[in-house]
């Protein structure tokens, strides 16, 4: 399990995951959920965050590719998310989930092939605040 007092959340992730905690200054971090030889795993960036919606300007911030392909709406532990295919220019296509709780905007992603994979571990996901 990890859990984040700080950002209000735990999740169940597989055991041949390593985590890493990255503080990106501002109250920002990224948590990191890697196994490398597998090249599987997903990263979540967590920025505070007014308002209920993400803005363009901070999408296009946060996505320069501006790319949000098939955007699907669901909830998550209660909290709206959006799950939506995008581009990035290290790992190349991706999927992405969205989602704003307790004054903090969380986007997690992954490469596109592991969307299901990703989806699994979220089904863990709870907020704890």
């Amino acid at each position: 399990e990890y859990r984040s007092e700080r950002y209000g959340f735990s999740l169940f992730y597989p055991e041949d995951l390593t985590t890493r905690d990255i503080d990106e200054g501002g109250g920002a971090a990224t948590i990191t959920f890697e196994n490398a030889a597998a090249a599987r795993g997903f990263q979540m960036f967590i920025v505070p965050y007014e308002g209920t919606q993400v803005s363009e300007e901070r999408f296009l911030k946060d996505a320069p590719s501006g790319v949000r392909e098939a955007p699907e709406d669901f909830y998550l532990d209660g909290v709206l998310a959006t799950a939506f295919y995008s581009r990035d220019v290290f790992l190349g296509e991706t999927r992405e989930v969205w989602f704003i709780q307790n004054g903090f905007l969380f986007e997690l992603t992954t490469v596109r092939g592991l969307d299901a994979w990703l989806a699994e571990i979220m089904r863990s996901f709870r907020f704890v605040n």
